[in-house]
């Protein structure tokens, strides 16, 4: 069936970029229900994000090397940082939340490629 590890990584980035096309569909599909519930799925969203790393990556990454807390305030600021320069230059809010959430989304999906790789490699 697979072999090797990039095959893994490649199914499991497969399988998330099918899942948020999915997202995408069902969006455009009830779009009238969508936009009513944007706010409360952003939040559910944004829970979600927010605990799986606080609950089981930032302790995990904390037990070995204390240091790397630092490199989670990094992420931290420089998405703080980087939405205050957008908003600065964009003057329209909508717009600089579509920007920092794409920014947010690329980054994420960079390192995710990262993490998959050293993760498939060390346990395949």
């Amino acid at each position: 069936m697979l072999q090797g590890s990039f095959a893994w990584i490649a199914l499991f980035a497969f399988l998330a970029a099918t899942v948020n096309a999915l997202g995408i569909l069902v969006v455009f599909r009830y779009r009238e229900q969508a936009e009513k519930l944007t706010g409360y799925l952003m939040c559910f969203a944004a829970g979600v994000l927010i605990s799986t790393p606080l609950m089981i990556a930032l302790p995990a990454a904390l037990e070995r090397d204390p240091r790397s807390g630092f490199m989670a305030l990094g992420g931290f600021l420089f998405m703080f940082f980087s939405n205050k320069v957008i908003r600065y230059y964009t003057h329209e809010e909508a717009l600089a939340f579509g920007i920092t959430a794409a920014q947010g989304i690329a980054v994420h999906s960079f390192v995710d490629g990262i993490v998959y790789t050293v993760t498939f490699e060390v346990s395949v």
